[in-house]
This record gives C-alpha cells, structure tokens and sequence, in this order.
C-alpha cells in the first residue's frame, strides 16, 4: 500500500490524480448483520494545497467522517502541515469533500477528490465573537472530528459544520464553519458558540437531529456530553465504555455519529441510534438509542475483544499496519452503508472501510413514513391517512405505500408496515 501511496504523490506532482481503488477485504457480521467490507486507502487522495498553490498532499491520518449525501463525505485531518509532505509547511487543518466513485450497479469502485471545503491555521482568524479565552486560546485547527447541523436553529444552522477545540481545558467550546467551500482559507467562523465544559479534551461530535442536541465524546471523562443545538447544557451526560462497563478499560472512545431511521440497519438499531467508535486495545462499536441515550448493544472488533491477542475483524495491511485505529464513522441510511475511519500513522494504514449491507430477504421503508426527521405517533397518523387517501400530515412527502419495495401497492404492504410498527420483520407475504 506504502508504494502505491508514493505513485500517487508522484502522479500528482505532476499534475495528474486518480482515485484511490476498492480492495474487496472479505465479509464481517456487525450487530448480527453481514456486511461486504471493502478498503480505501485515504492517503492516495491528492488535496490541492490551499496555502501554497501548485502543490499537493495527501489525506494521510483522518480524523473525522461525515456522509453527506449523493454519494459524497466530508473528510478532515490534522496533518496537512506534516514534515512528509516537505516544505513550505501547509496549514494543518482540512477538510475535504470526496466522491464515492461508483460503477452501473451502484458498487463504490473507488474514492476521489471532489474539493476542498475549509482549512485551519493559526494564521487565519477562527474566534467565535464573543467567545471565552481571546485568540490566545481560541484557535480550532487542532480540532478532531466535525459535525453538521442539519437542522435551522442554533449553532451552524443550515447545514454547516460545526466543531469543538481540544486540548484546551480552561474554555471548551464549539462553534459554527461555513461548509460552502466558497472561501476555504479565510474566514469561516459563525456567528455563536456553546461550552461543553467539562469536556476538555473532545474526540469528536455528531449532530442528533432527534433531540436538536450536539453530542461530543469526552474522552477522559468515558462520557457523552451533550448541548442542545442553541447552546444550552443538557444533563446528564450519559456514560460511556469503562463508565458504563468496567471491564472495558482497555479501550477510548474516539468517534461518534448518527445513523438515522432505516431498516437496512441491524435489528434493534433501526430506528435511529447513535453509535460511538472505540479504539486501542478492545476496539469496537457502541450503540445508544438516540431519544433516551440508553445503552443498546456493544459489538466488538476483534475475535478475541483484545487487539494484543485477537485478529481484526476488518483486514488490516498487517505488513505495514497491524493493529486497527478508529477514529470515526460515518453511515448512509439510504444505502445501510457504515463508513469506518481507521486514522493510521503517516502514510500507512489510513483506511476508509465501507461496510455494504448484504442482502438477505425483503426491505422495508423505516417508520418515518412522513420523513420529518423524527419517528412519533404523527407517522402512525400519517400512514393511515394516505391509506385512507388523504394527505400527508406533518410533512410534504410521505413515502410510498408499497411499504415492502415488492414494486406492488397490495395488503400484505399493510401487513408489512404493522409487522415492523411492532419491531418485528420486514415480511412481503
């Protein structure tokens, strides 16, 4: 993979880019669901050098994942001023949008290069005005993980990206980034900031559009803590690995997102959970109900749950990398795809993993039947009134009434859509 890597940079160099390919890597049964697992190598996407132009670098060491629809994810680092890349230095924060390249039947083939949305240095000016600690303390490139706010209120409204400073334990905070990508090295700060004290430390943070909450992983703390999209602290935190089980302390909490309603997901996950990544020694995935922040269910990374004595169940490059390194995930209800960032070390093992849903029986529409967002007794009401054929109430487009995708409009369609109201399966007879 190494070599493959220094290709790329060559090929750019002069010029030229191409994606970085798919390696087919086998199969794995996440929460009881089996997914085809397929491997990018990050570090061969070539990002355009925002500081001096004509050059370029690589995504090596990602920290941060966001599916952002149409095929597309944002992806961020913190080593676009690495000493590999040679001098001048860049500046050391990006982010970048890049395309999920696919062929006729919808397969990912490969990952490129789509453009640069923001960067971060402490050249450019990013202090939220009015923010505590004063452009000594202020600055956000060495921020891990980004979120967007999908919603239309409070902190990066609209759809921008919004991030919390680490590593400054006299004032954490978040604050909002214009995500238009129109102006990546200037000034993108928002307007409005929120502290999640005592969160000094964030690994990263997901927006919960069930709640209007951001929530951000405390590391040291083995906690969620969570402020609702305007600023406000909302307690309790919730607990997290080795403060919800103790016998899990061989492990950090390192990435976080949301996986919205679908029934692509695992059973018991689908309607809409937050799930957090865990890294080091006991590597795996942990997922709480988005509504309640209750602890679902834990599925470890390894055959043995101890990555000093087990192997990976995601194949990793053991020549060069052999030991996994989450730092995020991302998901795509649409598609039931997972997106796993393992972070690597310069260029070795910087793996985007995409999980492919392997399909096994009929797949039903999830019980946001009037796509607001939300799962509530609203949906029940609206479901019943398109059946009744009447209009769809609480949103401007409810989904289809061939609730099992059979391509009929029939009453087993009915008997699909109670099946699933009472978590049972997707069934089309």
């Amino acid at each position: 993979m190494k070599s493959v890597t220094r290709i790329a940079m060559v090929v750019a160099a002069a010029g030229c880019a191409f994606p970085a390919l798919a390696e087919d890597v086998g199969q794995v049964t996440i929460f009881g669901k089996t997914y085809d697992v397929q491997r990018f190598d990050t570090a061969e996407i070539v990002v355009p050098d925002l500081k001096t132009p004509g050059r370029t670098l690589n995504m090596i060491e990602p920290e941060g994942a966001i599916y952002v629809g149409n095929n597309k994810i944002f992806l961020e680092t913190r080593k676009g001023n690495d000493p590999l890349f040679g001098a001048p230095a860049s500046f050391p924060w990006y982010a970048i949008e890049i395309n999920l390249d696919t062929n006729g039947s919808g397969v990912v083939t490969g990952i490129s290069f789509s453009r640069n949305i923001l960067c971060l240095d402490a050249s450019i000016p990013n202090v939220p005005s009015a923010g505590p600690g004063g452009a000594a303390n202020a600055q956000f490139n060495g921020s891990r993980g980004f979120t967007l706010n999908t919603s239309n209120t409070g902190i990066g409204a609209g759809g921008n990206i919004v991030m919390a400073r680490s590593g400054n334990t006299a004032n954490p905070i978040i604050a909002g980034f214009n995500a238009s990508g129109a102006n990546p090295a200037g000034t993108n700060i928002l307007p409005g900031w929120a502290s999640i004290s005592p969160n000094s430390n964030c690994e990263d943070i997901a927006f919960n559009p069930q709640l209007n909450e951001f929530w951000t992983v405390w590391q040291p703390g083995n906690a969620i803590v969570r402020v609702t999209s305007t600023g406000s602290a909302v307690s309790p935190n919730i607990a997290i690995n080795a403060s919800r089980d103790n016998t899990l302390v061989g492990n950090a909490a390192k990435g976080i997102a949301y996986m919205g309603p679908s029934q692509l997901w695992p059973t018991g996950l689908q309607n809409g959970v937050m799930l957090v990544a865990m890294d080091d020694l006991q590597p795996g995935l942990e997922a709480y109900d988005a509504q309640t922040g209750a602890f679902i269910a834990r599925q470890p990374l390894t055959d043995t749950d101890n990555a000093a004595t087990g192997n990976s169940l995601l194949p990793l490059d053991v020549v060069n990398f052999g030991q996994l390194q989450l730092e995020s995930l991302t998901a795509d209800p649409a598609t039931g795809r997972l997106f796993l960032v393992n972070q690597g070390a310069a260029f070795d093992g910087n793996y985007l993993y995409i999980l492919n849903p392997v399909s096994t029986g009929p797949v039903c529409n999830d019980l946001d039947f009037n796509n607001d967002g939300n799962i509530e007794p609203g949906d029940v009401d609206a479901y019943f009134s398109v059946l009744g054929e009447g209009p769809c109430l609480g949103g401007s487009s409810c989904d289809s009434l061939d609730f099992n995708n059979d391509g009929n409009i029939e009453p087993e369609d009915v008997d699909a859509y109670f099946s699933v109201l009472g978590e049972g399966p997707c069934v089309n007879n």
